[in-house]
């Protein structure tokens, strides 16, 4: 199967997710279960929305309704098996992480054009080894800092960059807004997910043994970097 780049990084997250939560299940049941699982179906229902795939991306929303309407052990375990059924696993092996800045890049101004803004975003990646690819799981967590970026960072006009560089024996993902701006409802709803965002992110950061950092930005608003080690970086390849 040769899958299109937005349909594989979308599985290449439905494949970490289904893993995390199956491990998830399967261990002694702590106050944060709920929490943690929740975290995980919101990070797939971004990667579903930066994919265009908009079925699956509505049916996560739905299932997000559902477990905050029921947040029991036995509807977690259900959601288990929905999802375990929704997306089969493939054979396709990681995109490299310069494809997935230009391909989020290009659904940024997308995006921008549907809220009715102007939003210049630009890619920086060209000191990375283009065999490169993000550790599983780490898709969703630069989808969220770069939707913040986008819907955070600029009013009407503005820009985003995004950007990728080795440093230390260490790889940081960056992303840089203007901070200049306010999200709306719609996107606040579909997007936002309940403060689960930046959550994720310093999740994905714990995993890979990392750090998620943020500071001001040079261009005014934030600049949020997630460092993954070296034997992160190199644990994964893109085929």
């Amino acid at each position: 199967m040769n899958l299109a780049l937005p349909h594989r990084l979308f599985l290449d997250q439905a494949h970490a997710t289904l893993s995390d939560t199956r491990a998830l299940l399967a261990g002694d049941e702590r106050p944060g279960l709920w929490d943690a699982f929740f975290r995980h179906v919101h990070d797939l229902k971004a990667a579903a929305l930066a994919a265009g795939i908009e079925q699956d991306a509505q049916r996560l929303h739905g299932l997000e309704g559902a477990l905050w309407s029921d947040r029991s052990t036995a509807r977690l375990q259900q959601a288990q098996v929905e999802m375990e059924t929704w997306f089969p696993v493939t054979t396709e092996g990681p995109a490299s992480l310069r494809e997935a800045l230009e391909h989020l890049a290009k659904r940024l101004r997308e995006q921008a054009a549907q809220l009715g803004k102007e939003v210049d975003v630009f890619v920086a990646a060209d000191s990375v080894d283009p065999t490169t690819a993000l550790p599983a799981g780490a898709w969703s967590a630069l989808l969220h800092l770069a939707h913040n970026a986008l819907v955070h960072g600029s009013v009407h006009r503005g820009c985003v960059w995004l950007g990728a560089y080795e440093a230390e024996d260490r790889l940081c993902v960056r992303v840089d807004d203007e901070g200049v701006g306010t999200a709306p409802p719609s996107q606040v709803t579909l997007l936002a997910g309940r403060g689960q965002g930046l959550a994720a992110v310093e999740a994905c950061a714990r995993k890979w043994g990392g750090e998620f950092q943020r500071r001001p930005s040079p261009h005014g608003g934030t600049q949020a970097m997630l460092w993954l080690p070296f034997s992160a970086r190199r644990a994964v390849r893109a085929s």
